[in-house]
């Protein structure tokens, strides 16, 4: 789903409609895409691109769709090894951050956009592991306490 940001377009700098979007393709493979057509000086531009957007893009497109979660429901340790080990390689942790991932199972392990989830959770059920991807509820308070959160990524 593409959602339109008011952005300076990068050829004149008059204020333009940018569409900013991410997605995950049947192949498993996430993307975002940014399309800008200027009405002032007629440029249109179209990308797309593998992962992360770029942090201002990410935290558009989470105002938008809203903030989504993984939630890793109750699982053997095993289960728990395994779903940290796909996130290490998935998102390139380091040793802490998959400490921090195992200490927050059961819950909420990650926090992003909905195609961000959605990919993830995708494969860590594909090691084996239950996993299920949820809105954050506004009237929950707070948004939880999770091992990782969406500071740390597509900066």
């Amino acid at each position: 789903m593409m959602s339109a940001i008011l952005e300076p377009c990068p050829h004149c700098g008059n204020l333009t409609d940018t569409g900013v979007g991410q997605y995950l393709r049947a192949d498993g493979v996430l993307v975002w895409s940014l399309s800008i057509h200027c009405a002032s000086c007629g440029l249109v531009q179209e990308s797309d691109d593998l992962g992360f957007p770029p942090k201002r893009y990410r935290e558009y497109i989470i105002r938008q769709e809203g903030l989504w979660m993984l939630v890793v429901v109750p699982t053997e340790k095993s289960g728990r090894a395994r779903a940290g080990l796909i996130m290490k390689q998935m998102l390139s942790l380091d040793t802490r951050d998959v400490a921090r991932l195992l200490k927050a199972m059961p819950g909420v392990i990650w926090q992003g956009t909905k195609s961000e989830v959605d990919w993830l959770c995708r494969r860590v059920s594909q090691a084996g592991v239950d996993c299920e991807s949820r809105l954050w509820n506004l009237t929950e308070g707070g948004p939880p306490e999770i091992g990782l959160g969406t500071s740390r990524f597509g900066e």
